[in-house]
């Protein structure tokens, strides 16, 4: 139907006599609804897919997973859409946001899946986002006490929707909360083992081969698990560059290309002890400061565990503790 054949449809619409009975008018809050929806599809980079998850009032709008390369990949997110006609920052580029009933945001909490909320500016077509769980988590008082989050969005917190960062960064981290937790819970017994290990093994006569397979093996176990707790907590195995292909190939083909030498062997102990330092910093941050009163509920063995943890280096350890019996020397 072309434009003027609708424009006389409504004209005779309007003087036949059904026009004089009333119809149903479409709220304000949906058409925001709706444009939200359309602005945040338009934007979104094109490697998400977008299903509807709408589930009334249990604050779940939609779902997204990731598909790189056209591939399906079975890592999904949730999202709660919100819109507004305009969004009143502050002078830093900030806006918080407390409406949401703290029943939703326990809701969230539980869910396996990472949860987004989504603040879509109708006026400037763009979208912007915050990470719930986290956020829930470093104001668990206010849950606690059954006060509402007040969820931050920054101007920053946009670039997910026109390219991969720091949305895509955001999104793995929180599908790993569960790693997350892991490695806080295994940096304990990896300090007290890295530090005995270094004792015994830091430091030795330069360029003698190293004496013993099981040494090698269990150097590689710790860089294993060091650059397995590195990622869930934000950070990186801290590796010289030539040493990142060196650990490459040891990775692949489980053996040490060449000759390790007690020189060597040392070089790889001071990048795990920077690991380390990295990640206990890290650790604690998020269980004695960031999120003090979730831990405080959830596992208080822990909290006491991390803050048990030795700040000083393997190294410092090393050097105060020489005169310790060495038990890898054969």
């Amino acid at each position: 139907m072309s434009e003027k054949e609708f424009e006389g449809e409504m004209e005779i619409s309007k003087s036949g006599t059904k026009s004089d009975l009333p119809l149903p008018k479409r709220p304000e809050n949906h058409i925001v609804e709706s444009d939200s929806e359309t602005i945040f599809r338009s934007v979104l980079a094109r490697e998400w897919l977008v299903k509807d998850a709408r589930q009334p009032d249990y604050g779940i709008d939609l779902q997204i997973e990731w598909a790189g390369g056209n591939v399906m990949s079975a890592m999904t997110g949730l999202i709660q859409l919100k819109g507004t006609h305009s969004i009143p920052w502050n002078n830093k580029g900030e806006y918080f946001r407390s409406d949401i009933a703290t029943s939703t945001s326990n809701y969230w909490l539980q869910q396996d899946l990472p949860v987004f909320i989504v603040l879509v500016d109708i006026s400037e077509k763009r979208a912007f986002y915050s990470v719930a769980k986290t956020q829930i988590r470093e104001q668990y008082a206010k849950l606690r006490n059954n006060k509402s989050i007040s969820y931050k969005f920054t101007k920053d917190h946009a670039e997910f929707i026109e390219g991969h960062q720091p949305f895509y960064a955001d999104f793995f981290h929180e599908r790993q909360l569960k790693e997350h937790e892991a490695a806080i819970r295994e940096l304990s017994r990896f300090q007290t083992d890295f530090f005995d290990f270094h004792l015994a093994n830091y430091q030795h006569e330069g360029y003698m081969q190293v004496d013993s397979e099981e040494k090698i093996r269990c150097l590689f176990g710790f860089l294993a698990d060091a650059e397995k707790m590195a990622s869930p907590l934000r950070t990186r195995l801290m590796l010289y560059t030539d040493n990142q292909n060196i650990y490459s190939m040891w990775k692949n083909e489980r053996r040490y290309p060449g000759t390790m030498t007690q020189w060597d062997m040392t070089l790889w102990l001071d990048q795990i002890d920077a690991t380390l330092t990295q990640l206990i910093r890290r650790a604690k941050g998020i269980v004695l400061q960031w999120e003090k009163d979730y831990w405080a509920v959830i596992d208080t063995t822990l909290v006491e565990r991390v803050a048990n943890l030795k700040s000083h280096s393997a190294q410092a350890n090393t050097r105060e503790a020489r005169k310790l019996p060495n038990p890898w020397r054969r």
